[in-house]
């Protein structure tokens, strides 16, 4: 059963990966909108390390560098808004936003979060980052060309 699981997250791995550099390249998405957990996924809360959040945030400097807007999709309460946007800007980490959409969308915003990518400390952020690396390694290899993974 163990095998069959990891068989898979594999398949699903790669198929996202696929998914993600189509949506990057063949629609010429120029916008990717990353939806990011606060509480241990870029600052430490109870689980995850210092060191951890602080490679997660290294990670969405480099996604910015490739034109990634940053939204921090939080369960926090609006009174811990000004901290969470404090903590990002002296860590050079530039959000578009907190809980809401990083521009307005053609079809309304009715409450949910537009986004490419989820990222959250419960929700498989290390495979997901890893998914993102491996679709980036793979555009910038190939000069955007979408290649069979």
């Amino acid at each position: 059963m163990r095998i069959a699981l990891v068989g898979t997250v594999a398949s699903v791995s790669l198929c996202f990966r696929r998914d993600l550099i189509k949506a990057m390249v063949t629609r010429g998405d120029d916008v990717h909108v990353f939806a990011v957990d606060f509480d241990d996924t870029i600052s430490p809360w109870g689980l995850n390390t210092t060191q951890e959040c602080n490679w997660v945030v290294e990670k969405l400097k480099t996604y910015q560098q490739q034109g990634a807007y940053i939204v921090i999709f939080t369960a926090c309460n609006s009174d811990r808004f000004e901290d969470i946007s404090n903590f990002c800007n002296q860590n050079d980490l530039m959000i578009s936003s907190i809980n809401k959409n990083a521009f307005e969308l053609p079809y309304g915003n009715n409450g949910k979060i537009y986004a490419n990518v989820f990222l959250d400390d419960r929700a498989g952020l290390f495979e997901t980052i890893e998914i993102l690396d491996g679709a980036l390694c793979n555009m910038k290899a190939h000069g955007n060309e979408i290649q069979h993974i």
